[in-house]
C-alpha cells in the first residue's frame, strides 16, 4: 500500500483542471498537500479534496485563522476534517498564553489526530533542514501515530502532561 505522498505547490499558479489531471494520475490511498496562503489558490486545490487535515497552533491568532479555513472548507463540502495541534506548548496553555488542546477542540468542533509538542528535537531538525527520524525518537512515535489515525487505526491520544515532559523550555 502506497501511504503518503506530499506535494506542495510553492509558487505554482495551476487551474482547478491542473490539479484534478495531476492528482487524478496519482496513485497512492492519500495525498497531502501543503496549500498556499491564498484564498483562490486554496479553494482550488481543496477542489479536488474529500478530507482536510489542519495543523495548527496553541497561538490565539492561529485557531483563529484556522476557524476561517474550517468554513472555507465546510463551505466546499468538505466534512471529514481532523487537527493537528503542532508546537504544543503545556506551560504555555496552562499559563494562558496559548489555548489549551481542550480551547482548541471546543472552539473548532473537530476531532484531534495528533499533538506534536514544541521540543528541542523538532527545533533542531528545523535548524538543520533534517527531517525527524520516524519511529526512532518520542517526536517520530508522535507523528507515526498520526500517519496511522490517517489510515484509520486506533491509536490513543498521548497525555498532554505527558507531552509536557519534551518542552524545550
Amino acid at each position: 500500500m502506497d501511504l503518503l505522498l506530499l506535494i506542495e505547490f510553492i509558487g505554482l499558479n495551476l487551474f482547478i483542471e491542473d490539479v484534478g489531471c495531476i492528482l487524478g494520475d496519482l496513485e497512492f490511498d492519500i495525498v497531502l498537500i501543503d496549500c498556499p496562503d491564498n484564498e483562490v489558490l486554496f479553494k482550488t486545490y481543496i477542489s479536488c479534496a474529500d478530507r482536510a487535515v489542519l495543523v495548527i497552533t496553541g497561538d490565539v491568532c492561529c485557531v483563529r485563522n484556522a476557524d476561517k479555513t474550517l468554513r472555507t472548507l465546510k463551505s466546499s463540502f468538505i466534512r471529514d476534517i481532523s487537527l493537528v495541534v503542532n508546537r504544543y506548548d503545556y506551560k504555555k496553555s496552562i499559563s494562558g498564553v496559548n489555548l489549551s488542546i481542550n480551547d482548541m477542540t471546543d472552539l473548532l468542533a473537530e476531532n484531534v489526530i495528533g499533538i506534536i509538542p514544541e521540543c528541542q528535537e523538532m527545533a533542531s531538525c528545523i535548524n538543520r533542514g533534517e527531517p525527524v527520524s520516524l519511529g526512532s525518537s518520542f517526536i517520530g512515535k508522535l507523528i507515526d501515530n498520526v500517519s496511522g489515525r490517517l489510515l484509520g487505526e486506533v491509536i490513543p491520544l498521548t497525555p498532554v502532561k505527558k507531552l509536557a515532559r519534551y518542552n524545550k523550555n
